[in-house]
């Protein structure tokens, strides 16, 4: 047993504060471990024992038994004892901190570079994407003005629909209407063609587009559409306007010639047959009757014919246009008639034969009654009245005409907005 060792004494020679890291002692702490007493304990028969042996130690070349082969060892060989780490000096801990420190910045720095290439690409790419940006909405721009400028154009026929639409169908000028419609087919040609590339050219744009941008190219888009589909729309409706301004020019055109071959017709037996002179003067007064009886008819078969789909799309009317208008031929017809009696009784006078004036003059005047009660019977339907009510009812719930309103809003509110 050793004099002066206990436990207690051992640990009081402990530094608190020692050089290198926390897990290294220094080597005063093991000489102070040793004591005053460096003698022998007798009763250790091994004599002095190392403070740190911690077991018997077996040689490097002694066989160790292999426990899967009970008979037989085999010999293992140890690695170098590696060296602990309390054995650093001060140097050497100073130096592993270095390189640690080293390695440490050597990995931000790597991270950086990193980093700002990273950055650097990035701003490369965003520097690209606003540029080609950039790039987009000044071509839309300039597409949408390109749009808005054949917009402008295409205003003009709009603006004409609209005037007729708002003018009575008796002072629509059917002639004046069809030419201006023929013009400005070969313009609309041209406007649908201009619209039809720059909405391909906006379309691309609009591919690549999103947000504000897509929005304006989307609502570019529509007013072309709309613009087109109002220019088609708008051509239809001005020709079912044309159709019945001129199937009212044609019906105006039976009343006029009707009431012109009236008048000539009392002119014609209301002259005195005194001569032969005044025969042939009454004559020729019938036969210009007749003209404009036959100028009637041909006015109102005229009317049966253009103003036909109009009538029947209507509603208005029982009959078909050729029936509801009859009425109207047959009266021009027995007005025709009438003077052919007429003429008979004044060549009755240029024969001196009484009895062809008297049966002449007779048929004359039966044949004027039937016309007469004929012709009072469609007072207030005349065939003005009827096409005017054709009219009335048709254009203004026509599906063409309810699209070019409807199309031709959509081109006002969207160019507002572009």
């Amino acid at each position: 047993m050793r004099i002066g060792r206990n436990k207690t004494g051992a640990a009081g020679h402990i530094k608190r504060n020692t050089q290198g890291t926390s897990n290294e002692i220094s080597f005063s702490v093991l000489d102070s471990m040793k004591g005053p007493d460096n003698e022998d304990d007798g009763a250790s028969p091994l004599g002095r024992i190392s403070l740190f042996t911690l077991g018997p130690k077996r040689p490097s070349s002694t066989p160790s038994k292999d426990p899967s082969l009970p008979e037989k060892y085999t010999t293992s060989a140890h690695a170098a004892p590696t060296r602990p780490s309390w054995e650093f000096t001060d140097t050497e801990v100073k130096a592993r901190r270095s390189r640690r420190k080293r390695s440490r910045r050597l990995v931000v720095g790597i991270i950086a570079i990193v980093c700002i290439i990273g950055l650097g690409f990035g701003a490369t790419i965003g520097i690209g994407r606003y540029q080609q940006m950039q790039e987009r909405a000044q071509s839309l721009t300039a597409q949408i003005a390109d749009a808005k400028e054949q917009v402008q154009v295409a205003e003009g026929f709009m603006q004409l629909v609209e005037t007729s639409f708002a003018m009575p169908l008796a002072d629509l000028d059917p002639t004046a209407l069809n030419t201006q419609l023929d013009d400005w087919s070969q313009r609309q040609n041209s406007i649908a063609t201009k619209l039809r590339a720059t909405k391909t050219s906006i379309e691309r744009i609009q591919e690549m587009s999103s947000g504000a941008e897509l929005e304006r190219a989307n609502n570019a888009i529509g007013m072309i559409n709309a613009t087109i589909k109002a220019m088609e729309a708008g051509h239809e409706a001005l020709t079912e306007v044309a159709q019945a301004a001129d199937s009212y020019a044609q019906a105006e055109a039976f009343l006029s010639h009707a009431m012109e071959g009236d008048s000539l017709a009392r002119e014609a037996v209301s002259r005195d047959l005194t001569d032969d002179a005044t025969a042939q003067e009454a004559i020729s007064t019938s036969n210009a009757a007749i003209d404009e009886f036959v100028a009637a008819r041909t006015a109102v078969e005229s009317v049966q014919t253009s103003a036909a789909d109009l009538i029947q799309r209507s509603g208005a009317f029982d009959q078909s246009a050729a029936d509801v208008l009859k009425p109207f031929v047959d009266y021009a017809n027995l007005r025709i008639e009438a003077q052919g009696f007429a003429i008979k009784a004044d060549e009755g006078y240029l024969n001196l034969s009484s009895q062809q004036m008297t049966e002449a003059n007779s048929q004359y005047n039966a044949t004027e009654e039937r016309a007469a009660n004929l012709i009072a019977e469609q007072r207030g339907a005349y065939p003005t009245d009827i096409v005017q009510q054709a009219y009335d009812a048709v254009i203004p719930t026509s599906e063409s005409v309810l699209s070019w309103q409807t199309e031709h809003a959509r081109v006002q509110q969207l160019y507002a907005e572009l």
